[in-house]
């Protein structure tokens, strides 16, 4: 019943893949100084982290965070929002719907923030996701250490995944533990599709690695008719 959304939402996942303690210490140890709008660290969701933030004018020095980090913008910025890792530098206009990616092994980031972004959405994914994505369609573990480090995207799959985990953030339905399971699933397999670097696959392979594309195409839309079914749901049985 949508009454026990809340309890279901807190049980182990059906991927088996357990709440690590320090699930939520990305964006809590990268960002201690901006505003937390909306979390989802009491939602009970396995494979998914969220965050909206506002982040005022300054400057963000972080060490090499635990989860691969998508980054959205949510609203308009007059100034450039500048940004040093992974041995490279980038300067990006926020326009809403602007994403970043964030993978594992940057080692140290820079963020030079030039006037205030008032609602940036931060989605943390578990490398688990990346790691059964590949076991399931043999694509290789290094995978997960390719995901490029890149900002300043238009991509609406992404875009579209995070405004209905803003959603969920914003009110819960029954639903929600779905949802997030979805868009986890939807989001790693975007990355892997579209924003992996082929060259390192080439180099670790000794190599040409051919990405299925068909197949991911497959997934991805899969994994969109479940996302859809599960926001049909929510809207029938909120909270």
């Amino acid at each position: 019943m949508p009454g026990r959304a809340v309890e279901r939402d807190r049980e182990i996942s059906d991927a088996g893949l357990p709440l690590r303690p320090d699930w939520n210490a990305d964006g809590q140890r990268k960002y201690p100084r901006s505003k937390l709008l909306l979390s989802s660290a009491d939602r009970g969701w396995m494979t998914l982290s969220a965050e909206l933030r506002s982040h005022s004018a300054g400057r963000i020095v972080s060490i090499e965070q635990q989860n691969i980090e998508v980054v959205i913008a949510l609203a308009a910025t007059d100034g450039p929002v500048t940004r040093i890792g992974a041995g490279r530098q980038e300067q990006t206009r926020p326009d809403p719907g602007t994403v970043w990616l964030v993978p594992t092994g940057v080692g140290p980031e820079e963020i030079v923030i030039s006037k205030p972004m008032p609602k940036t959405l931060h989605l943390f994914l578990p490398i688990e996701q990346f790691d059964n994505l590949a076991d399931q369609y043999n694509l290789g573990k290094s995978l997960v250490r390719s995901v490029q480090y890149v900002g300043g995207l238009n991509d609406d799959l992404i875009r579209q995944v995070g405004m209905s985990v803003l959603n969920e953030l914003s009110e819960q339905t029954a639903a929600s533990r779905m949802v997030a399971e979805m868009s986890s699933l939807m989001l790693a397999t975007r990355l892997i599709q579209n924003y992996v670097d082929r060259d390192l696959i080439d180099r670790i392979a000794g190599g040409p690695v051919r990405l299925e594309h068909a197949r991911m195409r497959r997934v991805l839309d899969y994994i969109d008719q479940r996302l859809e079914d599960a926001i049909a749901t929510s809207r029938r049985w909120p909270i």
